[in-house]
């Protein structure tokens, strides 16, 4: 599992390349890998969630994507 701190949606009916479709908290959300940005820790007032290991795939490739990266 991994701590999620991305830019989510639960608008999921459309989704493009840098986006992935994940499951957070038992919902259906689209992290949004074009909104990504950094925050200190400090800043973060609470967890959103966790996500499985296909969904953290989903959502590297989705970056991967949205940078032009190849694996």
């Amino acid at each position: 599992m991994c701590e999620l701190n991305e830019r989510l949606s639960s608008q999921t009916s459309k989704l493009y390349p840098g986006e992935a479709k994940v499951q957070v908290e038992g919902r259906e959300s689209k992290a949004m890998t074009d909104q990504i940005m950094t925050a200190s820790k400090e800043r973060l007032r609470s967890r959103m969630g966790a996500l499985s290991r296909p969904d953290l795939k989903a959502v590297e490739d989705a970056i991967l994507v949205q940078f032009g990266i190849r694996r």
